[in-house]
């Protein structure tokens, strides 16, 4: 049951906060209506403002180049086929700069046309009514973007205005013509200037047309950027292209030329390495022309001179094991010609920059070496053709490519070693079995030596024309990489900006704005604004409010008006009464943190509320430092309560009477004394307000500020309770934290707190607004 309870009470607790977090911020409405007005005014100029984004989108995949190029494994064997396909890597293909610069050139794209309808700046692409290119200069070499701004006079003639960047100084140049086409004279060289097919729309009253010529290069990087491309399938090989731009058709045909560019680019590069591996094939093919001339004159020759046509087939039993030895020294001689073939290929002058064979080598290793040769190569050429030798990787490219084909050099020479010696070995075996079939005739025997060497060269012969015709294959076959599987297309609205965001964008930060702003206040304000933030950070309780008044009168309670102050002054009354609980009970002492919260106020106005009831009421003007009742009531200073302390006066002398309120008797504070403290420790004092009790209902002494002198900790002796004025946007919270310190030691008797200023309007504690306090007469009729 008690869980419940408390359960309850929290969730009580949570919705009051709640409610009350709301009210303080509505409170702030004026904020919170400037803030949309400026917010959504900014949002509506951005909206005007900003020019339309498109979407592009296509969708491309990539063909698999094992099942495009039949059997090609010889030419992977040999290295010289392109390395197959890394996603990764064709993604940032699409991105290059490189690549981008193609296509810039291709559609003109420097070349931007725009003119602005209302706040708007509108890219016209195909619709612009003029064309305009440099004749004599790239513009690759511009050294930043050109403007051109083209009027349409009235007389049908043109006036151009051009910016450009001469010796480091902005140069403007003012040119008029009277017809297109026209050539103009720059200080970057003839700039042709056309009219297109929507020239004839072109008017005086239409808005100026700004052409701005870039850079190839800022253009490519621009564009580079804009273009995203993500694979569709992680399993498969599409990729999806997209890229937004402010014009549909030119994002339709940036895109079409995309990907024309990258397929154009893909055979290029397929083509210069079949080509690369076609000339190294016809140079070896003609060295084995001659070679095989060579041996068959002389297995001719030798028949002729020997008279040999045929060798008994007797023979063969015996050389059939001299055979295998010679087979096996057949294979090691091609594999050792190969290696000696690609040692002389590498070594030859002028083929430093040129894929290296590896026909059919069986060392792995040197195989393996060798294709990540011709791949590093490849990526060399390709940053060849960027024209990017100042760039760090094209360096470290060029170092590691020296550095491995010095490796395979080594590895060349390994193998020539490794295979003279395994030569060696099968000769000396071959010696062996020669001693064993004396009986073959020499004639025979050397027959066969010369026709294994014819068998060799003819053996290699046909081999480097099965790869000819298999390069042949791969140059003819020249479809393209990327398949379009979704054509280019544009999305029919801008998807920037978009007006649904804007409009939620802007009411977010309409919200956001006035309450950071209304948070970070809150944050950083150092006194209290209600009564809320009283009870939240004192522990001592409040006893009354007194409301705000714009009126300057320091006298509240009166009968001449119903002012909402005077209510609340009764309320703080009645709330007294209740402490105040027996007769003896009198003596209230009103003090505060400083002199300006108030407490003179709210200690007369206190004494001349009890007055309407008709009691007799004594005000005792303490803060003898800084009087102010005899300012507020118009007493003669000088005799006050100093001059009784000094024994100047009696207390019959300095009681003083006001006519407007009978009931009221004040003794003011008098002349300022060089010794406070000593004065009010005198037993003076104490004998005076002994004598005074029974004479009088109610006892309220101004006292002094507590957070300025000691003063009243020395007439607390007399208190029976002590109201304690803070007032809103003056008081401060440390003072809260300084007056939860006083209850605590209890150094003031019977400690109240009574929040002066207080702004109660619309709040639920503003017991007199609404209620018909503060009207005229007229307004309550």
């Amino acid at each position: 049951m008690k869980q419940k309870e408390n359960e309850l009470k929290e969730q009580e607790e949570e919705e009051v906060n709640l409610r009350e977090l709301l009210e303080h911020y509505l409170s702030h409405w004026k904020w919170f209506i400037l803030s949309f007005i400026v917010v959504f005014a900014l949002g509506a100029i951005y909206y005007l403002h900003a020019p339309h984004i498109y979407s592009v989108t296509a969708s491309v995949l990539l063909r698999d180049e094992d099942q495009n190029r039949m059997d090609f494994s010889a030419l992977d064997a040999m290295g010289m086929l392109q390395p197959k396909s890394n996603m990764p890597n064709e993604i940032a293909q699409f991105k290059s700069p490189d690549l981008m610069k193609e296509v810039i050139k291709s559609l003109e794209l420097q070349t931007n046309y725009v003119a602005r309808f209302g706040l708007r700046n509108v890219d016209l692409y195909t619709q612009s009514p003029v064309y305009v290119r440099f004749e004599e200069t790239s513009t690759d070499s511009l050294p930043g973007a050109v403007p051109f701004v083209f009027v349409r006079k009235p007389n049908g003639g043109y006036q151009i205005q051009g910016t450009f960047w001469v010796d480091g100084e902005v140069v403007e140049k003012s040119y008029s013509i009277n017809r297109l086409p026209n050539y103009l004279n720059t200080p970057y060289g003839k700039l042709y200037v056309a009219p297109t097919a929507t020239s004839a729309e072109w008017t005086a009253e239409m808005p100026p047309i700004k052409v701005t010529i870039y850079p190839t290069e800022q253009m490519a990087q621009t564009y580079a950027s804009g273009v995203s491309a993500v694979l569709g399938d992680k399993q498969g090989s599409l990729i999806e292209l997209n890229a937004n731009i402010t014009n549909r058709q030119k994002g339709i045909d940036f895109m079409r030329k995309l990907i024309e560019v990258y397929n154009r680019m893909a055979v290029e590069d397929k083509n210069m390495t079949a080509m690369n591996t076609a000339a190294f094939i016809d140079e070896r093919l003609k060295v084995l022309v001659g070679e095989l001339d060579s041996v068959e004159q002389n297995v001719e020759k030798y028949k002729q001179i020997n008279e040999v046509t045929d060798i008994s087939s007797e023979a063969q039993l015996y050389l059939q094991k001299s055979g295998q030895t010679e087979t096996k020294a057949s294979d090691v001689e091609t594999q050792l010609a190969v290696v000696r073939m690609v040692e002389s290929y590498i070594l030859r002058p002028g083929n430093e920059s040129k894929a290296i064979p590896a026909l059919n080598i069986t060392d792995q290793s040197l195989q393996k070496m060798i294709l990540d040769y011709n791949t590093m190569l490849l990526t060399k050429e390709r940053l060849d053709r960027a024209d990017a030798k100042g760039n760090p990787a094209y360096q470290k490219s060029v170092t590691d490519l020296n550095a491995m084909r010095a490796n395979i050099l080594q590895n060349v020479n390994n193998q020539l070693k490794s295979l003279t010696i395994a030569l060696q070995d099968l000769s000396k075996q071959d010696t062996l079995n020669s001693a064993r079939i004396q009986s073959i005739p020499r004639l025979e025997r050397e027959f066969s030596e010369v026709k294994r060497q014819q068998e060799l060269k003819a053996s290699f012969y046909l081999f480097l024309l099965q790869k000819r015709e298999e390069t042949s294959l791969t140059l003819a076959a020249t479809s393209n990489k990327a398949k379009t599987i979704v054509a280019p297309r544009a999305s029919w609205g801008p998807v920037s900006p978009r007006r649904d965001w804007i409009l939620l964008i802007c009411l977010a930060l309409a919200l956001a704005i006035p309450i950071g702003i209304i948070y970070v206040v809150d944050l950083l304000h150092i006194t209290i604004r209600s009564r809320e933030e009283v009870d939240k950070l004192s522990r001592v309780p409040v006893l009354g409010i007194i409301p705000h008044s714009d009126s300057k009168e320091s006298l509240v309670i009166h009968d001449k008006k119903d002012l909402p102050s005077r209510e609340m002054f009764r309320t703080l009354r009645n709330n007294l009464s209740f402490i105040l609980d027996t007769p003896d009970k009198k003596v209230i002492v009103v003090t505060s943190t400083s002199p300006a919260e108030g407490k003179s106020y709210a200690a007369l106005n206190l004494a001349l509320s009890y007055t309407l009831l008709g009691k007799k009421i004594l005000l005792i003007g303490l803060d003898i430092r800084n009087p102010k009742l005899a300012d507020y009531m118009d007493i003669e200073t000088k005799s006050g309560i100093t001059s009784y302390l000094v024994g100047k006066m009696t207390a019959e002398e300095i009681v003083h009477t006001v006519s407007s309120y009978p009931n009221l008797y004040i003794i003011q504070a008098g002349a300022v004394p060089p010794n406070p403290n000593e004065l009010l420790l005198r037993p003076a004092l104490d004998t005076l307000i002994e004598t005074l009790r029974p004479q009088y209902d109610m006892i309220i002494i101004d006292s002094a500020p507590v957070g300025v002198v000691s003063d009243t900790f020395l007439i607390n002796r007399f208190s029976d309770v002590t109201l304690y004025v803070v007032r809103e946007k003056v008081t401060t919270t440390e003072s809260l934290k300084y007056i939860n310190k006083l209850k605590e030691e209890q150094r003031l008797n019977n400690l109240y707190l009574v929040l002066n200023d207080s702004d109660v309007k619309g709040k639920r504690y503003g017991y007199g607004y609404g209620y018909g306090y503060g009207k005229t007469e007229n307004q309550k009729k």
